[in-house]
């Protein structure tokens, strides 16, 4: 009878484990919001798609419409999504902080935009406004990669509640007060954020430089081991019209190639086609084949005796001793097009049109004559015009001629970079809020300025790109921009990259030859690059070229995680991933031994449909 009971028992412990996996449906975290609520907006419209941008599988409880559930404690992690989740029903926060409070005790992570529901403060509590953030501690998780003390300056005032005499370790004050605090229990843990206004782009938004303490307070908070799909640390570079200039410092014309591999930079080049001479196209070649370097044509360039007449650049090479002469210019060249600035492939550029049909092929057919006469030279698959401005008449030729299946594109097709052109509403984060410019005008009302990253397939003309690229545009104004100053180029550089890679975001060193790169004495420029492979040492980075980047970036939206099951007894964590992926990908399985947070960076093959793959756990 004894041994039946307890065949018994252990068939009820079976069940009723497989029924909290059922539940849950294999995801970690419990997202809850109150749609009575208009903050909820915040939560569906801000948050969602930073859990999207992670890929972090939840489930979504909205308190107007459902009760609580009663497998709570198989939640890694709930998040409490904004701001009063109890609607000012007294017997409802009552409720919620006692079933949360119970569950974090337990071992589950608790994620609170609500503040006032786990102290005495009242909904109402007093509201004030700041412009900057003070980071107070870098001895936690959450805050390890902001030195403190390091102020946040944000783009406008946040409104923000006032609480005091909270229980617990803050990370970030606003104007002396709490902003987002850690509170430790038996078993679990807290994170608690005043406001999650910070996501609006009015006030800061997505890589602003807080995404990293959003993704890492969830791992911090939650019960190990915990899954996040992400992004790995992936670096590339861009520079943007490459003209070779090497020669000026006679060195070969683009040596500056070969200084960024030698310290691990592969950059994308965007190419001013009829101003590369023979020398640097033979040079471009090696490059490109060797795999340090991926180009595509980005304009046919600048004509003689167009901006470099400039008082100002005159007069910097006449300091470094050196002539000043105008660009080569490929003596097979169409008739210009253009009456001053540079000559354009893709657009109309002084018309602010895209060219007629005519005039369109007659651009492209000069491409191809170009690309056959300096044959073999390959094209990245990533088409980026200057400016951004491209025609639809072109996107035929650009896909299917040339292969290209990756863009970047923060307007709409067709129309010219000019400040009353809105952003182009695409993921992961520009989907929902009303859009700014286009361009880097930096008017709060426009906030061209504000970062920007962009992960998202779109179709133009009937043909389907991937649109990706990463500008963080509120550092330097729209790019890295290096110069002779050494120490401020590397940092402007570090800060730029560790922005992104700290929003999961793939981080670009963007940057232009012609106007920065080709002004920078040669030995200054290997020091610059130096310092900042340095500086993202502590990041572990891929470096990579940008097509084979964006290719892994594409797999985290063609495929996504679905469940995840934790085996105790075998230390193993089975993980379940839906759609496609044709390249390998990565996912990240953090653990936590003795209150120290551990990061396990785990491939994941190329596969269709679905996959299932189990990690063993680090001890």
């Amino acid at each position: 009878m004894k041994k039946q009971f307890v065949v018994l028992l252990t068939l009820l412990l079976i069940v009723t484990s497989a029924c909290k996996k059922e539940l849950n449906n294999g995801r970690q975290v419990l997202l809850i919001l109150n749609s009575n609520n208009p903050e909820s907006i915040k939560s569906r419209q801000y948050l969602m798609p930073y859990m999207a941008h992670f890929d972090i599988p939840f489930d979504t409880l909205d308190l107007a419409r459902e009760k609580l559930p009663k497998n709570l404690e198989t939640y890694s992690l709930i998040i409490i999504s904004h701001k009063n989740i109890a609607q000012n029903d007294g017997v409802l926060a009552k409720t919620l902080k006692i079933s949360l409070s119970g569950v974090a005790k337990e071992g589950s992570g608790l994620l609170s935009f609500d503040p006032g529901l786990f102290t005495n403060m009242p909904n109402d509590a007093e509201i004030s406004f700041a412009d900057t953030l003070l980071f107070t501690s870098d001895s936690n998780y959450i805050t390890a990669f902001h030195f403190s003390p390091f102020k946040l300056k944000l783009f406008d005032s946040l409104a923000f509640p006032v609480y005091e005499n909270i229980q617990g370790n803050v990370l970030i004050s606003i104007k002396g007060k709490p902003f987002l605090w850690t509170e430790p229990l038996r078993n679990g843990h807290i994170v608690h954020w005043a406001s999650n206004d910070w996501m609006d782009t009015q006030v800061l938004g997505p890589l602003g430089g807080l995404d990293d303490c959003l993704w890492r307070s969830m791992v911090w908070a939650a019960r190990k081991p915990f899954v996040i799909r992400g992004l790995p640390p992936i670096i590339t570079m861009r520079v943007d019209d490459v003209a070779g200039r090497g020669e000026l410092w006679q060195n070969t014309p683009l040596y500056w190639v070969e200084t960024a591999n030698k310290y691990g930079l592969k950059p994308w080049l965007g190419l001013f086609i009829y101003n590369l001479n023979p020398s640097a196209i033979k040079e471009l070649r090696t490059y490109i084949e060797n795999g340090q370097a991926t180009a595509s044509p980005h304009a046919f360039g600048r004509p003689p005796g167009r901006g470099t007449q400039d008082p100002t650049l005159q007069k910097y090479f006449k300091e470094i001793k050196h002539d000043f002469t105008d660009f080569y210019y490929y003596p097979k060249a169409i008739p210009l097009r253009e009456k001053e600035y540079d000559e354009f492939i893709f657009f109309d550029h002084q018309h602010y049109k895209p060219w007629s049909n005519e005039e369109a092929k007659k651009g492209l057919d000069a491409v191809d004559k170009w690309y056959d006469e300096n044959k073999p030279l390959p094209k990245s698959n990533y088409f980026l015009a200057h400016w951004y401005e491209a025609g639809a008449n072109v996107i035929e030729h650009v896909s299917k001629n040339w292969g290209m299946n990756f863009i970047a594109q923060n307007k709409a097709i067709d129309m010219p970079w000019n400040d009353s052109v809105p952003w182009v509403m695409q993921g992961p984060f520009r989907y929902f809020e009303k859009p700014g410019t286009s361009t880097n005008n930096a008017s709060r009302t426009l906030r061209g300025n504000n970062p920007l990253y962009y992960a998202d397939f779109t179709n133009i003309n009937g043909f389907r790109f991937f649109n990706c690229f990463t500008e963080i545009r509120d550092d330097a104004g729209y790019e890295w921009a290096p110069d002779n100053d050494v120490n401020a180029s590397a940092g402007r550089g570090i800060r730029q990259l560790s922005r992104a890679l700290g929003s999961m975001a793939m981080a670009v060193l963007f940057t232009h030859e012609t106007d920065f790169i080709y002004l920078i004495e040669p030995s200054k420029w290997e020091q610059e690059i130096k310092l900042i492979t340095e500086g993202m040492k502590i990041y572990n980075p891929l470096y990579l070229t940008t097509d084979d980047a964006l290719k892994i970036v594409r797999a985290t939206k063609t495929s996504k995680l679905s469940k995840i099951e934790n085996n105790i007894q075998k230390n193993e964590l089975k993980v379940f991933l839906s759609g496609h992926s044709d390249v390998k990908s990565y996912y990240y399985i953090f653990t936590e031994t003795n209150g120290k947070i551990n990061q396990q960076l785990n491939e994941i093959p190329i596969f269709d449909k679905q996959i299932e793959i189990v990690s063993k756990l680090s001890n």
